[in-house]
This record gives structure tokens, sequence and C-alpha cells, in this order.
């Protein structure tokens, strides 16, 4: 076995270096004890902050029921905007409508309607009432899609001076 000593103090007896080692041992506990408290008082008062922050927004939206969503169309002004092809056009008007919706806790639908010779966007919502319904943005009319009909025809819309027949019809959350 060598000459390899294990010094063993006397039973009930510790020496200068266990003190030390205990002393240092306790002081490393309780300085971990103390950051971790530090660090579920910052996590708590930052969860809270959160929650009461997100109220209403992003994790509470819901699918409105069909009065819910007439009453938003009826309150939202976007429609009172003017049309430009180039500044504000459909696009810009569903985008809007459907982050008014979202910031009242609404779940809102950007709607791209594809024809032969160009597309669309409207807004949706699943209702919990009375199922999907599509909204016209540019002047809050409810609207009706059907794929290989006209749009213009469906909604008894002035036809546009291009084929409007819907060949797809995608909902984006």
């Amino acid at each position: 076995m060598g000459d390899d000593v294990i010094y063993v103090p006397e039973k009930g007896k510790a020496s200068g270096a266990s003190i030390l080692l205990l002393f240092l041992l306790l002081i490393s506990l309780g300085v971990n004890v103390y950051l971790w408290y530090q660090t579920q008082e910052y996590y708590n008062s930052g969860y809270i902050q959160g929650i009461e922050d997100g109220v209403g927004i992003g994790y509470n939206i819901h699918d409105p029921t069909y009065s819910e969503v007439i009453l938003f169309i009826e309150q939202d002004k976007t429609d009172e905007y003017e049309y430009d092809r180039d500044g504000f056009n459909c696009q810009d008007f569903s985008a809007t409508v459907k982050r008014n919706a979202f910031n009242k806790g609404y779940r809102c639908f950007y709607v791209s309607i594809e024809f032969p010779e160009g597309a669309h966007a409207i807004i949706g919502f699943n209702t919990t009432d009375q199922g999907f319904i599509y909204i016209e943005p540019q002047h809050d009319k409810i609207v009706t899609l059907q794929i290989g009909n006209k749009y213009s025809e469906l909604n008894e819309f002035e036809a546009p001076g291009y084929d409007d027949t819907i060949i797809s019809i995608d909902l984006i959350p």
C-alpha cells in the first residue's frame, strides 16, 4: 500500500482545515440561496408585469361571436380611408383591420383571393356562433367566396376590367 498516510482527527475533534472547509461551504450555500432568491424575485416581478402588460393582447385573442364582429366592423374606421392602388390598397385595408381586430382581442384572418389575372385581399372571422364570415374591409360588406365563381357576381359588385373568377382562397391567421 505504500507510505500514504491519511490523517483522521480524533473522534469529536475537527481540524482547522475541516473547519475552514465547512465555513467556506456554508458561505457558498448562503450566496447561492441569496442569488436564487434574487433570481426568483426578478422573475416573479417580470412575470407579473408581463401578464399585466399582455392582457387583451396576443395570448388572449379569441374567435368572436357574430355580433361582436358586426359591432367591431361598425366601430372600425378603416373603411373611411381612401383607396389608392399605389398607396393604400386592398392589402393595406385588410392588414389594418386585422391589426385593429387583434388589438381588440379578436382573431381575424387576412384572406388572399387569387384570380387568373390578379389577386385581392379581404378579411375573415371564424365566429363562434355562425361560422366563418368574409368581410370586404373597403366598405364593411359581408361577402361570399366560392372557387370557380366571379367575385363581383357573387357579391353584386361592378365587374372589374379583368377576370375575377376565384381560383384559390388562402387564410392567413
